[in-house]
């Protein structure tokens, strides 16, 4: 069986807006998925995925590998390294957009999974919040973007750490479950010293019932 992705990885995608000649890097990339979406949308774009799994890695490349079929060689390089450790990995301001991930559960915020990705995945076991977007940060060019799919019952904290790291909101879209229900995933931009001038996109509806 294939590792299974949720809808997360390819909301994100749909939301960056990446130009051509841009290089972007996908933080915690998993299997691939957001990379993968990305290049497909556009073959003039530079995309890195740098996941620390030694297991995902491998799944990434092998994803890499399967979709250079449809032209899309080269554009994808899958990286493993720590998130924390970027300054050895990477020039500083080096990429023009930062995507990701990141877990939304504190290290000791309810029941740990007992698979190991999955609990990487969900709970802040190898990376927090404050240190992925301090990465972020550091890899970003000056008013280059930051874009986040997270969950809203820590917004307040996202938004208050992402000023920490000079990065300024610049859009957010909410999700929700279907129609009529509360919102279970937020998306944001974060422009690297950018101007406050903040856009609130139409939510997405997963279930139109």
């Amino acid at each position: 069986m294939g590792y299974k992705h949720s809808v997360d990885p390819i909301l994100l995608a749909d939301f960056v807006t990446a130009r051509k000649g841009e290089r972007v890097i996908d933080l915690g990339t998993g299997s691939g998925v957001i990379a993968i979406t990305l290049a497909k949308r556009s073959k003039d774009i530079k995309i890195v995925g740098l996941e620390l799994q030694e297991n995902l890695v491998r799944v990434a490349m092998e994803s890499v590998r399967s979709h250079a079929e449809h032209g899309n060689e080269g554009v994808v390089e899958i990286i493993k390294g720590d998130i924390r450790d970027v300054k050895s990995l990477f020039d500083a301001e080096s990429f023009d957009i930062v995507v990701g991930n990141p877990p939304y559960r504190k290290a000791d915020d309810g029941r740990i999974n007992l698979d190991r990705e999955k609990a990487i995945a969900r709970h802040e076991i190898e990376i927090t919040l404050s240190e992925f977007l301090k990465a972020g940060s550091y890899l970003v060019k000056n008013h280059g973007s930051v874009n986040i799919i997270y969950h809203p019952y820590r917004l307040t904290e996202l938004l208050s750490t992402m000023t920490e790291n000079r990065l300024v909101l610049k859009r957010i879209q909410f999700v929700h479950p279907k129609i009529g229900s509360k919102a279970e995933m937020v998306m944001v931009e974060g422009i690297k010293n950018g101007r406050h001038e903040l856009m609130v996109m139409k939510p997405i509806i997963l279930q139109n019932q």
